[in-house]
């Protein structure tokens, strides 16, 4: 009698429950690039940082995180809506200098946009850190606005 064991799904609360598998990177952004990270494995956990130090300032060296490509592409400019005080076309997290995000959340992919960096070299550097599960990432939902998700892109 063979012995089969199920693949654990987006749902697997165990895989939660124990520590994380580490996924780091870093790199530098080109002025108006977006990158997308796809994970093999679903998140337990993301940590984002903008490594830009020294003279620049804030506004011009924003980092947006977003998790869908429409998401972090959102209008910088956008003003708020009058009714509700939220921004159109807005999906992201922005970090300015030296800012970093820690959100507990399970993704497959993550996005990360340059719209002005604002520095000599229109490089903008940043890191990555994030904690996988055993999930395998085709288990994960596909979240975006247009499929009820409303909040990311």
């Amino acid at each position: 009698m063979g012995i089969h064991w199920a693949e654990p799904g987006a749902k697997a609360v165990g895989e939660y429950q124990l520590s994380a598998l580490p996924y780091v990177t870093s790199s530098m952004l080109v002025d108006e690039e977006t990158l997308e990270i796809r994970f093999k494995r679903l998140t337990k956990f993301v940590i984002v940082r903008n490594r830009v130090t020294g003279a620049a300032t804030p506004a011009d060296c924003v980092l947006a995180v977003g998790f869908t490509e429409h998401g972090v592409k959102g209008d910088v400019n956008a003003v708020p809506v009058p009714a509700t005080g939220s921004f159109s076309g807005r999906n992201y997290i922005k970090l300015d200098v030296g800012e970093s995000l820690s959100v507990d959340v399970r993704v497959s992919r993550l996005f990360l946009s340059n719209s002005n960096s604002g520095l000599a070299n229109n490089k903008l550097p940043f890191e990555v850190f994030a904690g996988l599960t055993d999930i395998s990432a085709d288990k994960q939902l596909l979240i975006t606005g247009s499929h009820g998700y409303e909040g990311v892109g």
